[in-house]
């Protein structure tokens, strides 16, 4: 049912030298890293990115939460994109859109970390960020990021068609999209390149209208504000509810026609690899030989979701579909795990679970690309 890649005890993947894949990848993928500023540094260090001037990198999201050093992290990825320029790509990801969203109200949301002693506990953002001040400041880090254009919502490497976005695209969200999108959709295949373009623009347009209301907002704070701004603040808020409510990107177990609809920022990997199971031809109709790489999903879950004993990442038989451990921070498993693309277009996934950096602690292999229907 499917591959992974895991300790070598549960390797069913072909294995490879981990120095002589390094030198094949010339696009790297990373995700998830969750605060993890200094996992984040010493795997950049490990692939020799910044040594490599061809080489590119994909960031899939959530950066934030869960992890020590949010705000670092999102530092590090900045000062990543400003040194290296298109070469990096970054992504948001579901804890990204939830700091966007309610820029202006961010106490509603709540996050899972571990106390002291070990134990996972919930804690409201706000206070787990060191106060709303804080929190404050990364929420607008990250809208101003989106708003220009700098953290995107997926991306599609044409070269090598892979597509490429935090949690995963629905198939009972397609129609939807295509609704709103018509271009989403040619003679029956998804067209990539304009869902990314759909995505992004519509992320960006959210983002705008976030600001606008913080601006508005910080304006009524002020002794000169009026009755009027007030009735502004409500519509402009009222406006962006209904453009969330009616955005497919957006959704998070949207009830419609008796289906559960779960947009691309939150979509479970365990009920991706079900949906795209049991409708494996409408699946492949709408893809083609465009095969998907994700994060967000915990992959050693996989064990209380659908009993398999795995770590690291996960790929469907044929190599369409690719799970990279969403798991980072060590309320988590702890894992770390990248990706890497090759001159010819073959997926490399590299794993280790452990904080030691030497080359023997790693494990990597190929993830085969087979034909439809073979």
């Amino acid at each position: 049912m499917f591959k992974l890649i895991a300790l070598p005890y549960q390797m069913v993947m072909p294995i490879m030298d981990v120095q002589e894949a390094l030198s094949q990848v010339v696009t790297f993928i990373f995700t998830d890293i969750h605060g993890e500023q200094a996992k984040l540094e010493n795997i950049m260090k490990f692939t020799g990115f910044l040594d490599k001037p061809e080489a590119t990198a994909w960031f899939l999201g959530d950066y934030v939460d869960k992890g020590p050093d949010s705000s670092r992290t999102l530092k590090y990825i900045k000062a990543l994109k400003r040194r290296c320029g298109s070469r990096v790509n970054i992504l948001g990801g579901n804890h990204e859109v939830n700091f966007m969203r309610r820029i202006y109200d961010l106490a509603w949301s709540v996050s899972v970390t571990r106390t002291e002693s070990g134990d996972i506990e919930d804690m409201n953002r706000v206070d787990w960020l060191d106060g709303a001040d804080h929190a404050e400041s990364v929420s607008r880090r990250i809208t101003h990021e989106f708003v220009r254009g700098r953290m995107l919502a997926s991306g599609y490497d044409m070269a090598n068609k892979i597509f490429l976005m935090h949690a995963g695209l629905d198939l009972d969200i397609v129609p939807y999209i295509a609704k709103t999108e018509p271009s989403v959709l040619s003679d029956g295949l998804i067209n990539f390149s304009a869902l990314s373009r759909y995505f992004n623009e519509t992320i960006q347009e959210a983002a705008r209208q976030e600001e606008a209301i913080s601006t508005l907002q910080n304006e009524i704070a002020t002794p000169d504000s009026n009755e009027a701004l007030l009735v502004q603040l409500e519509e402009k808020i009222a406006r962006l509810e209904e453009f969330y409510e009616n955005q497919p990107l957006f959704w998070f177990k949207k009830e419609i026609d008796g289906k559960t609809i779960c947009g691309p920022f939150w979509k479970n990997a365990a009920a991706l690899f079900d949906q795209y199971s049991d409708r494996q031809e409408e699946k492949n109709a709408l893809f083609g030989d465009v095969r998907s790489v994700v994060g967000h999903s915990v992959v050693p879950y996989f064990d209380k979701w659908k009993g398999w004993d795995v770590e690291g990442i996960i790929s469907t038989p044929d190599g369409s579909f690719v799970v990279m451990d969403g798991g980072m921070a060590d309320c988590f498993s702890g894992n770390m795990v990248f990706m890497g693309i090759t001159r010819t277009g073959d997926l490399i996934g590299f794993v280790k679970a452990t904080d030691d950096f030497s080359v023997d602690d790693w494990y990597c292999a190929r993830i085969e690309r087979k034909p439809k229907g073979s």
